[in-house]
């Protein structure tokens, strides 16, 4: 059911083959509007991919989470998909991974979401933004990650909102 829902990864992996990366730095999120968190944020998860000899994975969502969650929210991004993964291949990172997010995929809980990124990416580490919430009803978090990954050997790095003068 979850495989089914991922439509493509620029490097030409994809969900739906056999490839798996045997160890990676990701992160995961919306991505809209790359502003300068967001710009920390992917300088950051590259340079540790760098550091512990991993390939960096990011993740994003396609279309917009809130568009399907609240389909009735008049929800605009910031920027197209397109243009989104247009700017995203100029940080030359490893892998972008597009998740097709639907209905079907709103409803995969935060620790299915998790195993399914350990199964394929084999992550040393995963960075997430401050606010970062994921699986069905947002109940994923950073907290979340803590926890249930503490057996795991996989470091979680919260990454902090930035201010002005940051």
């Amino acid at each position: 059911v979850f495989y089914k829902n991922i439509i493509n990864m620029s490097k030409k992996i994809n969900f739906l083959d056999k490839h798996i990366i045997e160890s990676s730095v990701l992160t995961f999120g919306n991505f809209d509007g790359i502003h300068i968190g967001h710009d920390k944020l992917i300088s950051t998860l590259i340079k540790k991919s760098k550091l512990v000899k991993s390939k960096s994975v990011l993740l994003t969502f396609n279309p917009h989470t809130r568009e399907v969650i609240n389909p009735n929210d008049n929800i605009d991004s910031i920027t197209s998909h397109e243009i989104k993964i247009n700017i995203l291949n100029s940080y030359k990172l490893d892998y972008i991974v597009t998740i097709n997010f639907d209905n079907q995929f709103k409803e995969i809980s935060c620790d299915v979401f998790v195993d399914k990124l350990i199964e394929k990416y084999n992550p040393k580490i995963i960075i997430i933004g401050y606010d970062n919430k994921f699986g069905h009803r947002g109940m994923g978090d950073y907290r979340f990650l803590i926890n249930y990954l503490k057996d795991k050997n996989i470091e979680i790095i919260k990454f902090p909102t930035l201010k002005v003068n940051d």
